[in-house]
């Protein structure tokens, strides 16, 4: 809601009781073109996540997921996983490479 990812990361630096929330259908959503969905394209935000933050960061994330409808504008509303097309094996690959935990909530509107 607030900023980029970098943004999001260097306030949490600053502010040691901030801890970012990553959105990932945001960050997929907010190009407006579909970017941000390969598993590359993940990888290198949680090795960024985990270079500014502290290796140990990444098994505390706070993540929302969902599937999102968007435009040349960004998001537009969530949609139910089944029906989005965020790469969703693509991004459990890479939370599983990096030894990621924490929660997950699901924004699905159904």
């Amino acid at each position: 809601m607030l900023g980029s990812f970098e943004d999001a990361l260097v306030m949490s630096k600053v502010m040691e009781m901030v801890q970012p929330c990553i959105d990932f259908a945001h960050l997929h959503a907010r190009p407006g073109n579909g970017k941000m969905n390969t598993y590359d394209e993940w990888s290198h935000l949680l090795e960024s996540y985990g270079r500014q933050l502290g290796k140990d960061s990444l098994k505390h994330l706070h993540i929302h997921l969902s599937g999102i409808e968007y435009s040349a504008k960004g998001e537009r509303n969530h949609l139910p996983l089944a029906e989005a097309d965020l790469d969703l094996k693509a991004l459990f690959r890479a939370l599983k490479e990096f030894e990621c935990a924490g929660r997950i909530l699901c924004e699905s509107p159904i």
